[in-house]
């Protein structure tokens, strides 16, 4: 990773995921900021840059499924084409399967250890 903090969009509506997860993705090394629904992520997304979102796929308002569609409809293509990373507590080869058939270039199964989530934002933060 580059000497910047990578900054990460989380976007999970559970507020005791939202604890745990900020703590894990901070103890990378990582800044993060929180969306609690897929409205608030393109909310996000319009008015900062990120490295990546990682997105919970069970969300009110817009779920992660709506959520990647419209990013990935986007007209900017930096927004377009960010790397995003499913949350889900399925971890059954379909679901993961329907994530990637969305547009998320990856998945993971919660619950999450930080090691997982350190190796994925070092997965997709690396390039950048």
């Amino acid at each position: 990773m580059s000497s910047r903090k990578p900054a990460i969009l989380l976007a999970e509506d559970n507020k005791a995921n939202q604890i745990i997860s900020k703590a894990m993705i901070e103890a990378t090394g990582a800044s993060v900021e929180i969306a609690e629904n897929g409205v608030e992520v393109l909310q996000h997304l319009q008015e900062k840059s990120f490295y990546l979102v990682l997105l919970d796929c069970q969300m009110p308002v817009m779920d992660g499924f709506e959520a990647v569609e419209k990013i990935r409809a986007l007209e900017d293509q930096a927004l377009a084409t960010i790397p995003v990373v499913a949350l889900t507590a399925d971890a059954q080869s379909d679901t993961r399967d329907a994530c990637l058939e969305k547009g998320m270039n990856d998945f993971l199964t919660k619950p999450f250890t930080i090691d997982q989530i350190a190796l994925m934002i070092s997965k997709w933060t690396a390039e950048k």
